[in-house]
């Protein structure tokens, strides 16, 4: 999201720690290439390494394809359409992921979902960022830095704008890439996650992935425990993220995945880190397979946390409150942060 490469905060652990470990050795014996950092995450020759394994377990891969609608028997999700060169396709499948980034599938099912400030609608911006001469070894000492809430992310002319000013030469407001906007759509879930909830990983019902990064909204904030004082910007929040957030509201046989989950927009901000995005994407799988074994209006919680432990996607730390009773919560008023 933002047109950020690097791993810039998030969990380097169970699915993301693996696929790093893949993606080295792919540099390694396939590329014939060094991997240019461990902060990087390399999207394009992750890509390409996707496109090998999927070819290596001989599995279909439908590139140049778009969705343009969905197959439903009553509020059961059944497939897709798509279509591509060769025509008009229709994919039947027991479970659909849509990890699209902005819940396209989910909203062409019938998917409520909110977009952007609840007063104004304002999504959450671009990096903004100018060309250096000599990059500087932290990109918080470049001269060009910044997000100034320069874009209208719903206004098309605007984003039309951006992009020529954004060709100019080394121009102070360059927006990095304005298609890989921060925020979505959120389709709404049958759990909703808030900042205050989240932050206090209080009441947390069937975590399947865990999220870790500061407060990193870009643009204004939405939540009233943020604007009144109560999060630290530069505090690194641990946060665990329930199933519900990836089951839309009122479909059955469908996930959705990416940036596009039921949370608050505050919230987002912590859970859409790429390290984080990709752990979150092979829980899914999990769960997904689990739905198509064990068939039911709910997928079963328990076998998915097993498998989820197994896979160190759910580490046990996350399982239990950070503040399990009102002692504890009453003597931590007194800390410098309170959570």
């Amino acid at each position: 999201a933002g047109h950020v490469i690097n791993y810039y905060c998030g969990r380097i652990g169970g699915y993301t720690e693996e696929l790093e470990e893949e993606l080295l050795r792919f540099h390694r014996e396939i590329l014939h290439t060094p991997k240019q950092s461990e902060k990087k995450c390399g999207y394009l020759n992750l890509a390409l390494l996707h496109h090998c394994q999927v070819v290596e377990k001989q599995r279909k891969l439908l590139m140049g394809s778009t969705v343009c609608d969905v197959v439903m028997e009553g509020k059961k999700m059944k497939g897709v359409i798509a279509v591509n060169e060769y025509g008009t396709l229709r994919i039947c499948a027991d479970v659909v992921i849509d990890t699209t980034g902005n819940g396209d599938v989910a909203v062409l099912a019938g998917a409520d979902y909110e977009v952007g400030d609840p007063v104004d609608g304002f999504c959450q911006t671009y990096s903004q960022w100018g060309v250096e001469e000599v990059e500087p070894e932290d990109f918080h000492q470049r001269k060009y830095v910044g997000d100034y809430d320069t874009v209208d992310a719903s206004d098309y002319a605007d984003l039309l704008r951006a992009s020529i000013g954004a060709q100019t030469e080394n121009s102070p407001y360059y927006s990095s890439n304005p298609v890989s906007f921060r925020e979505g759509r959120r389709i709404l879930g049958e759990d909703y996650l808030t900042l205050g909830t989240a932050i206090a990983n209080r009441e947390i019902r069937e975590p399947v992935t865990v999220a870790v990064s500061t407060l990193d909204n870009h643009g204004r904030i939405s939540a009233d425990i943020a604007r009144m004082g109560f999060c630290a910007v530069e505090k690194t929040y641990k946060i665990a993220i329930p199933m519900g957030c990836f089951l839309p509201k009122g479909i059955n046989g469908m996930l959705v995945g990416g940036k596009a989950i039921s949370v608050d927009r505050d919230t987002l901000s912590l859970v859409r880190m790429s390290a984080d995005i990709q752990n979150a994407g092979y829980a899914l799988g999990i769960i997904g397979k689990v739905m198509v074994e064990h068939p039911g209006d709910r997928p079963d919680y328990e076998e998915i946390r097993k498998q989820l432990t197994h896979k160190n996607l759910l580490p046990k730390d996350f399982l239990q409150p950070s503040i399990p009773n009102t002692e504890i919560a009453v003597e931590k008023l007194t800390d410098q942060d309170a959570f």
